[in-house]
C-alpha cells in the first residue's frame, strides 16, 4: 500500500503486487453485486452518491499510472477530471441501483 497526502487528505493506493492483482476484479464485482443489492432491498438513493465515490477512486485506482500525472501537477485540471469522473460514475451507479430496485419490483 502506498499512501499519498495531497491537500490534506491522504489517499491510499494499492500497489500491483501478485496477490492485489487477483483480487482487483473480485473487489470490483463486489462493488457491483452491493450496489444492484443495495437497489434490491430499496435502501435510501442517498448511497448512490456514497457507491459513486467509491467507484471513483476505485476507478482512479486502476487507472494510477495515468491519474499520477495529475496528481502530480496539483491544478485546476485534477479537480475537473476527477469531478467528470464522479458524474460518470455516479450516473453508472445509478442505473445498476436502478436495475436492482427494478428487479425487486419484478418479484
Amino acid at each position: 500500500m502506498l499512501a499519498v497526502r495531497y491537500f490534506g487528505l491522504y489517499l491510499i493506493l494499492i500497489k500491483d503486487s501478485a496477490p492485489v492483482k487477483k483480487f482487483k476484479p473480485l473487489i470490483g464485482f463486489a462493488l457491483v453485486v452491493a450496489v444492484i443489492t443495495v437497489g434490491f432491498v430499496q435502501v435510501t438513493q442517498w448511497l448512490v452518491l456514497l457507491f459513486g465515490a467509491l467507484f471513483t477512486a476505485a476507478y482512479v485506482n486502476n487507472k494510477w499510472p495515468i491519474w499520477q500525472e495529475l496528481f502530480g501537477r496539483r491544478d485546476r485540471k485534477l479537480f475537473q477530471s476527477l469531478l467528470a469522473t464522479y458524474g460518470v460514475e455516479t450516473t453508472i451507479v445509478f442505473a445498476l441501483y436502478w436495475l436492482g430496485r427494478g428487479t425487486a419490483g419484478l418479484l
